[in-house]
């Protein structure tokens, strides 16, 4: 374990072994430091966090180190221990050394931007921001029909009471209607929209922790339709850069990445729901449901094509034919059965690609009852769209790294899964359900700007001090996962975020 430790060390901080008098000083702290080390000109106290809580005797040690001269680091070898450095990050001073889109990172303590003497101003009572739908309603690279369906949730949303009791319960009632008549419109029957509910069932019975995942879903598809809508033909061009034979229709593929990104959050959490329905002290019962469903024969083919979708969006396209979905069966590529060991990996030990799962088998059965005219549009739309979901989850990337070797997500092929990850690492709803308690939302607006960049303007006083760290470490592990350049479709986190 040291000789790990001491390679995350010396890639994360180059530096050397202190051997002045920094090294008698540290000698008679509270707690002796793993390592004293010189590096970018200055003396260094290295602590490592072993277990799931900081001890105060480290604490104070930090602090005295700091009096003495000396500069801190913690190392955080896995996300236990940045779980327990978590809540002491922005008041301590410190650095984390961690391991970042797979790659020892140095995180300094957030800089955060003066909040001034006036408060912060208090959020608007629904979770999706009146201002935000006028915005989109406004839009003027937005289809016809597309605004024409916001000005009537808009017209909605100036009907709620935001002092009535059951203000979420009207919000929900609006934002289902909207998504069943984007349904309709895509050629599904409405009910289909009850997977995300799904979600919203289990956090009203106490399942759901802290985050509302419900309207955290529908918060990401209004943001990212901003996006989409300031920079279409940026979104649109994607399948040409992809060289794909088919045709996606750029807002459906967005509405569906959005919607369904969490909806596997249940099937993550099955095993402490059953352990409390049936009274199981273990995950078997999870375990061999999870395996049961993953040999079905639709979810099979779903990873399959899956599967071999993502490795084409991954890899550039060559000069040959357009590609276009296999049918029937076909001869597997190498890295396609990577992936799809990928996706079985997170599937069992979280939630991404069983969203994409859940999304495909919703709807397959009802687009191989359609026309052929409709499934040549639909198929892909869906495939596009599960093949985007899987990139938001921080497991299925570290998956990818260490099965694949890489995970790129270029904006050029694939900007769903791009602008998923990158609103999704910021955007949150910690407003419990019951209405009690209030958070403003971190992420506050996206801007655009020449040619094609997203930026995200975040209030960093909305969110608790214990999350900072999970919020800095989530986007730079984004950011180094996005292959972009700033000619191109980019995503710009504020400053302090990333490097």
């Amino acid at each position: 374990m040291s000789a790990q430790i001491d390679r995350l060390v010396d890639q994360a901080l180059p530096g050397s072994r202190c051997t002045s008098k920094s090294t008698r000083t540290a000698s008679a702290l509270p707690e002796r430091p793993y390592r004293v080390w010189n590096a970018n000109g200055f003396d260094w106290a290295i602590y490592v966090l072993s277990g799931d809580r900081l001890s105060g005797v480290t604490v104070d040690s930090i602090k005295a180190a700091h009096r003495c001269g000396l500069k801190s680091a913690l190392v955080a070898p896995n996300a236990k221990a940045l779980g327990a450095a978590a809540p002491h990050f922005s008041t301590m001073d410190t650095h984390i050394i961690c391991h970042v889109s797979g790659q020892p990172s140095l995180i300094p303590p957030p800089s955060l931007p003066r909040q001034g003497n006036t408060p912060p101003a208090r959020p608007a009572r629904p979770r999706v921001p009146l201002e935000l739908l006028a915005q989109l309603c406004a839009s003027a690279n937005l289809p016809s029909p597309a605004r024409k369906r916001l000005r009537a949730l808009h017209a909605r949303y100036e009907k709620l009471n935001p002092s009535a009791a059951d203000i979420d319960s009207q919000e929900q009632d609006a934002l289902r209607h909207y998504a069943e008549s984007m349904l309709r419109q895509m050629g599904f029957k409405a009910g289909a929209i009850s997977a995300p509910s799904v979600v919203r069932r289990l956090e009203t019975a106490g399942w759901g922790g802290s985050r509302d995942h419900f309207f955290h879903s529908f918060q990401n598809y209004f943001f990212g339709l901003f996006a989409i809508g300031q920079l279409i033909s940026y979104f649109a061009a994607w399948r040409d850069a992809a060289h794909l034979q088919f045709n996606v229709a750029t807002l459906d593929a967005w509405f569906l990445t959005a919607l369904w990104h969490d909806v596997g959050y249940s099937i993550e959490k099955y095993g402490d729901i059953a352990g409390e329905i049936f009274g199981i002290s273990d995950d078997d019962m999870a375990g061999d449901a999870r395996a049961e469903y993953l040999r079905n024969s639709i979810v099979q083919k779903a990873l399959r094509e899956i599967s071999c979708l993502t490795v084409r969006l991954l890899t550039p396209a060559g000069r040959g034919p357009r590609w276009a979905i296999p049918l029937g069966k076909w001869r597997r590529l190498p890295e396609e059965k990577i992936v799809a060991e990928a996706l079985e990996e997170n599937f069992h030990d979280s939630h991404g690609a069983a969203s994409a799962l859940r999304l495909y088998t919703d709807f397959r059965r009802q687009i191989d009852r359609m026309t052929a005219a409709r499934q040549a549009n639909l198929h892909p739309t869906v495939l596009v769209a599960c093949c985007s979901i899987p990139f938001h989850d921080f497991r299925f990337r570290d998956a990818l790294r260490r099965k694949l070797g890489t995970c790129s997500i270029s904006t050029d092929r694939m900007p769903f899964a791009g602008l998923l990850a990158f609103i999704d690492s910021i955007q949150d709803d910690r407003r419990d359900l019951a209405g009690v308690r209030e958070e403003i939302g971190f992420l506050e607006r996206l801007l655009t700007r020449e040619p094609a960049t997203v930026t995200a303007e975040v209030n960093p006083h909305a969110i608790g001090p214990g999350s900072f760290l999970w919020k800095m470490v989530e986007a730079r592990d984004v950011f180094g996962s996005l292959c972009q350049t700033t000619n191109g479709l980019y995503f710009e986190y504020p400053a302090w975020m990333v490097p």
